[in-house]
């Protein structure tokens, strides 16, 4: 895989100035587009028969590619460094325009994938405060992709308590240790968020997750191992009264009309199994059938799945989803670079809006 700024010019001042240009672009595309102002045809919608207006809970997930900094000295992959950005300014190009798609998009919850470490989390987070009044906790948790070191991140609004990160193996240590069944995957997080009292919302339980990639079949065999983990650790935490969101990369090759049952996302939404306690909900349903695309090869990698009770209440009823604008491509792309090489992501963000149902006042 190519950096997707491996044409960024070695020349800092050179760069700022391809940044500002394609910058401008991207604004004025993300405000007329994405934001749903003036729906283009990049944008994805579908939505919820329902209330429509009030307060709203709104959780997205979003593979950043390589979202890696300048310094490839905290690398000890080849493959990591490789992948560092070619520069500062190619890496605060990327920096302040994810800034920027991140707080057209306002969410409440964001859930992260091949992200490099804390560190480009917390610059994150950082840039979204200061130039764009919006304030988020970092959750993370280092993960255990060695080959990589790609890892996986929340942000989370300021507005709910921080949330601790955790692994399932450190919940769970003994129970997913069987190899012909099990594979925990080693870029996940979990975070409990119980904003019951103060937000109105219930004890959600979040998990992102990026699993296994390739197209061969064993590649595939350990996905499907992976959601195993994934589906019977979501179960066991929904019988304790957690509602689940399950967000982030799942690699799979099926689409959501041709989900296969015994597939990683068949077994993750727990359509292999007789019984609906270990059902979740692939929020793909709710997206128009030629708006399911969330990566630039028109696959569905990037997928949501919930609790069936997030859908309709009691605390949270689904609004809608949506897929955010592949229109947006050709802005990132310097004039002289091809759009695969100098992309902000091969990946477009998924988003689902909830409305927060309050019990009414005694």
């Amino acid at each position: 895989m190519v950096h997707p700024l491996s044409c960024f010019p070695r020349d800092d001042r050179q760069a700022t100035t391809i940044f500002r240009l394609a910058f401008a672009g991207f604004v004025v595309c993300l405000l007329f587009g994405q934001t749903g102002r003036a729906q283009g045809p990049g944008v994805s919608r579908g939505t919820v028969a329902g209330r429509t207006n009030g307060e709203t809970l709104k959780v997205a997930t979003w593979n950043l590619e390589w979202f890696y900094d300048a310094n490839p000295r905290d690398n000890e992959s080849e493959l990591a460094k490789i992948h560092s950005a070619p520069n500062a300014a190619a890496f605060e190009f990327r920096l302040s325009q994810f800034a920027v798609a991140i707080a057209a998009l306002q969410p409440d919850i964001l859930a992260l994938q091949e992200v490099e470490n804390q560190l480009v989390l917390d610059q994150l987070a950082e840039r979204l405060k200061k130039s764009h009044g919006q304030n988020y906790h970092v959750v993370f948790v280092q993960g255990r992709d060695s080959a990589t070191e790609q890892d996986v991140g929340l942000l989370v609004s300021a507005r709910f308590e921080k949330p601790k990160g955790e692994r399932i193996e450190t919940i769970e240590p003994q129970r997913y240790r069987n190899r012909d069944r099990y594979q925990v995957p080693s870029k996940h997080l979990v975070a409990r968020i119980d904003t019951h009292r103060q937000q109105g919302v219930g004890p959600l339980l979040v998990v992102t997750t990026h699993l296994k990639a390739g197209r061969n079949p064993s590649d595939e065999q350990q996905r499907i191992f992976q959601s195993r983990v994934l589906n019977e650790f979501a179960t066991l935490e929904q019988s304790k009264g957690w509602q689940l969101m399950i967000l982030g990369d799942l690699n799979s090759n099926d689409t959501f009309l041709e989900t296969r049952v015994d597939g990683a996302v068949g077994v993750l939404t727990g359509r292999d199994s007789p019984g609906d306690d270990d059902d979740f909900l692939d929020l793909h349903h709710w997206l128009p059938a030629q708006g399911r695309r969330t990566h630039v090869s028109g696959r569905e990698l990037d997928r949501m799945a919930v609790s069936p009770r997030l859908t309709k209440g009691p605390t949270l009823q689904l609004q809608g989803v949506l897929v955010s604008v592949p229109s947006i491509q050709p802005w990132l792309t310097s004039p002289t670079a091809k759009d695969t090489e100098n992309r902000l992501s091969d990946h477009y963000p998924v988003m689902a809006t909830f409305h927060i149902q309050r019990p009414p006042r005694q």
